[in-house]
């Protein structure tokens, strides 16, 4: 498929999150957002985070990414591939969370 930077509704990307020392590498596939999608989001988790604290707007957030993320080959320990839900976004090591969602 050709690249574009225009998204159509329901257009999926692959993406790539390479390895460091603290995670190995992780190929997914993902529904990109459009800027009023994105300023949206900050908004909304602007506002979660002024009325109910940190913890409500990352649940926002998780849940977020989780829509997002159609499908990934992020494994456990035990080698089995972790189902992408909001409560698994929410275990993912803090430096690997943060370059997702600057995908996303």
């Amino acid at each position: 498929m050709p690249k574009s930077a225009f998204i159509n509704d329901g257009y999926t990307r692959d993406g790539y999150i390479a390895e460091t020392p603290f995670f190995p590498a992780c190929r997914f596939h993902y529904r990109p957002c459009t800027s009023l999608e994105r300023k949206g989001l900050y908004d909304r988790l602007t506002r979660e985070d002024t009325l109910h604290g940190t913890e409500a707007s990352e649940r926002t957030l998780n849940a977020w990414i989780a829509e997002r993320v159609q499908s990934w080959d992020l494994r456990d320990q035990g080698d089995h591939v972790v189902p992408v839900t909001a409560q698994n976004v929410a275990r993912l090591e803090p430096n690997f969370h943060r370059r997702l969602a600057d995908v996303l």
